[in-house]
């Protein structure tokens, strides 16, 4: 019996030991692609003998065989379209037992019981066929899925492209009133400054405060965004003069590390 089995359902036997004395040779067990059975040793020749019905229909309609970390017990899933349908076979009631194979990750999709007028022999096909319709149902799904994450990335990159373009107007328009206020500001630098050097050449101190009235007229033109700002001493960065905090060190390339905290 052992040997006409599928190969899957006879490393599932192998791996459950429900093998007869002197039967299954060196074959190693593969729990990666044993059909995942829960039944006791009373049901177990028959439990075999139904999963191995169920994987040569699989073969005959062309379907595939695969294991799936996902199903319960990390058991073969059936390939239908691409999709992986998880199939158990296990023995349910207490005093009067009965075996039943359950399909899908969520065992209430598709439920296939024993029964006294039909047992599960007859119904293989048709459980068959409710794997088909769950794999299609999924495969509905996920396309479902997929189109509505594409139109969610569609709308996200419609909104990042919007808020990138207020955000440049409202640096464009900050930058504006910035540069008007400056250059109002230049106005009002030279504007004192001439009114300054009138009253120096008045008292007849332009002379003595030149260097004075040479370093307002760099402090109106850095200000000025229409003239060339020039270097001055204010722009050079804060790290490169301030002093040491208290963990801190200056390296030889004038750079400060910090070696605590």
């Amino acid at each position: 019996m052992f040997d006409n089995l599928h190969l899957v359902i006879q490393a599932t036997a192998k791996l459950h030991q429900w093998l007869p004395p002197g039967e299954g040779g060196t074959l190693r067990p593969d729990r990666n692609l044993c059909f995942d059975i829960s039944v006791s040793d009373a049901n177990c020749k028959r439990a075999l003998g139904l999963a191995d019905k169920l994987l040569r229909v699989c073969e005959a309609e062309s379907l595939g065989i695969t294991y799936d970390a996902t199903s319960y017990e990390h058991g073969v899933s059936i390939v239908i379209d691409g999709e992986l349908v998880p199939i158990r076979l296990v023995e349910r009631g207490r005093r009067v037992t009965h075996l039943a194979f359950e399909i899908g990750r969520n065992p209430t999709l598709g439920v296939w019981k024993d029964t006294a007028s039909r047992p599960l022999e007859q119904k293989v096909s048709k459980i068959i066929a409710a794997s088909r319709k769950i794999a299609t149902n999924r495969t509905v799904w996920r396309k479902r899925e997929e189109a509505f994450e594409r139109k969610q990335k569609a709308v996200e990159y419609e909104r990042a492209e919007l808020r990138d373009q207020v955000n440049q107007e409202r640096e464009a328009h900050k930058a504006l009133l910035n540069d008007a206020n400056n250059w109002q500001r230049a106005q009002l630098v030279r504007a004192y400054l001439a009114a300054a050097e009138r009253a120096a050449v008045q008292d007849g101190t332009l002379d003595r405060d030149a260097a004075w009235f040479s370093w307002a007229a760099e402090q109106a033109d850095r200000l000025d965004p229409l003239r060339p700002s020039p270097p001055l001493v204010l722009d050079i960065p804060y790290d490169d003069y301030r002093e040491l905090g208290p963990y801190e060190i200056l390296c030889e390339d004038g750079s400060i590390e910090r070696i605590w905290g």
